[in-house]
Formats: structure tokens, sequence, C-alpha cells
């Protein structure tokens, strides 16, 4: 058992043990889970709190996977590592800090400004009762 102070620009470890569960309880109300591979890894938002989320191994063969919590306006993340010999049965988030860590491969990016087009109006002449012209 253990209650952290989360980093949010780190990734952190959870060890689990196959055939075993892990609850971690979250500050805030959960809104979004995300796991890397569902084949290894399930997860489960509480009917009874929405704080508080399951996750356990989904077979005995199951391979480390990442894990993406949204609670409120924070996003958590966690690389689930499957262990015999760790095993981590509660984690409570006492409070966090700090932001994701983006990777300096994505900072360089190119900004393009984007505007709104409007369609010009087609102006019509009417020359004639007969004869109709169009100009863009």
């Amino acid at each position: 058992m253990s209650s952290n102070i989360f980093d949010l620009s780190q990734t952190q470890k959870i060890f689990i043990a196959p055939g075993l569960v892990s609850l971690l309880e979250f500050p805030q109300n959960i809104i979004e889970v995300r796991v890397g591979d569902i084949n290894s890894v399930k997860a489960i938002i509480s009917q009874t709190s929405p704080k508080e989320l399951t996750v356990y191994l989904a077979n005995s063969k199951a391979k480390a996977s990442n894990l993406i919590v949204r609670a409120e306006k924070k996003i958590y993340v966690f690389d689930v590592v499957p262990s015999s010999t760790n095993h981590q049965d509660y984690i409570k988030i006492s409070g966090s800090f700090g932001s994701p860590n983006f990777s300096k491969a994505i900072s360089n990016y190119k900004s393009v400004k984007i505007e709104p087009q409007s369609k010009k109006e087609k102006k019509i002449n009417i020359v004639s009762d007969q004869k109709i012209t169009v100009e863009p």
C-alpha cells in the first residue's frame, strides 16, 4: 500500500502479479481510462466510487502496457508491469503537481494559421430579358 504525490511529468510504474488486482484511488473523479494493450491489461472504474480504478492482468502471459487516466482536468500516465515478485495492492494518489512532459520531437512543429474561408458571391448581370451572364 502506498500514498503518493504524483508528478504528472513522470510515468509511474505499477507492478501487478498475475491473478491479483491493484486498486488506484485518485483525488478527482475519473473521466476516461485508456489501456495500451487490451489483451494484457484490464482497467475498470469502480461503480461505487468514481475516484477508484481496478487494474489487473488479462492473463498469465500479459506483457507490459501503458495506462492513461484522465481525472477531471489532469492526465496520469502509468506503465503497468507484470511481475511475479512485486505487487502493489493499493495506490492512493494524494495529490499531483506538474504537467505531462511532451517529447522534443513533437516540439519541432510548424504553425499554420487557419482562417475560415468565405465563398465569393457570384455576381449576376441581367443584360436583357433573354440573356443572363454569371461572373465569378
